[in-house]
C-alpha cells in the first residue's frame, strides 16, 4: 500500500507544472485561471488551468468518466462514444467540430482513473494513434497527453487543475494555433461549472 501512494504523490507531482516552465497567466474569470508555456523543443503551447467546481469530487469525477456527454461540455464536441469501459479505465473516440477553414479533428484516448481518497483524485488521458482507423475527412491528433487532478474543498466545492499538452496535426501553423489555445481550456472549465450547478439544483 505504501509502495502504491508513493508511485501515485510522484504520477501527481510529475503531472503537476514544473518550475523550468514560464507559465503566463492569460486568462482570470470566473474562478478560472488558465495559464500557457512554451516548453523546449515544442511548437505549440503547453497548457494549465485551474478552476474550482461547485460539487463534490465524487459528482465530478462522475462528469468526466462520462465520456458520452462531453458535447455538453467539452470545447467544439461533436462526437464522444465510449468503446471499452473498465472499473479504474476508460477509451473513448472523440470528434472535434473545430472551426472552418481548419478540418475536424478525432482522437482516441485512453483514460486512466487514480482514486488517492475520497477527497482527492487524479485522471490521466493519452492518445491510442492505432487503435481505430482514421475516418475520411477527418485530421487525427497525434499527440494528446492530458492530466485532471481534483481535490475536495471544505465548502464541498471541488479544485480542479487540469493540463495540457496537444500537437492538433494537420498543416497547422504553431504561430496560429498558439494565440488562442487558451480559449478551449477556459470555455471547457466554463461549460463544466455551468453543468455542476444546474446537476446541483
Amino acid at each position: 500500500m505504501l509502495i502504491q501512494l508513493i508511485l501515485l504523490w510522484h504520477l501527481i507531482a510529475n503531472s503537476l507544472p514544473t518550475e523550468n516552465l514560464n507559465w503566463k497567466l492569460v486568462r482570470d474569470e470566473s474562478a478560472i485561471q488558465v495559464y500557457t508555456a512554451q516548453a523546449k523543443g515544442d511548437a505549440f503551447k503547453h497548457i494549465y488551468a485551474t478552476a474550482i467546481l461547485p460539487a463534490p469530487v465524487s459528482s465530478v469525477v462522475n462528469l468526466v468518466k462520462n465520456v458520452n456527454r462531453y458535447n455538453e461540455w467539452g470545447y467544439y464536441c461533436q462526437k464522444s462514444e465510449l468503446l471499452v469501459a473498465k472499473p479504474n479505465e476508460i477509451i473513448f473516440y472523440y470528434v472535434s467540430n473545430v472551426p472552418w477553414p481548419l478540418s475536424k479533428r478525432d482522437l482516441v484516448s485512453k483514460m486512466t482513473i487514480y482514486e488517492i481518497n475520497k477527497e482527492e483524485v487524479m485522471i490521466r488521458s493519452h492518445q491510442l494513434n492505432d487503435y481505430k482507423p482514421v475516418q475520411p475527412n477527418l485530421v487525427r491528433i497525434p499527440e494528446s497527453n492530458a492530466v485532471w487532478h481534483f481535490k475536495a474543498l471544505s465548502n464541498g466545492s471541488t479544485r480542479a487543475t487540469y493540463t495540457l499538452q496537444l500537437n492538433p496535426g494537420g498543416n497547422i501553423p504553431a504561430w496560429i494555433v498558439n494565440p488562442f489555445i487558451a480559449i478551449g481550456p477556459y470555455e471547457t472549465l466554463k461549460k463544466l461549472q455551468d453543468l455542476c450547478v444546474r446537476n446541483g439544483k
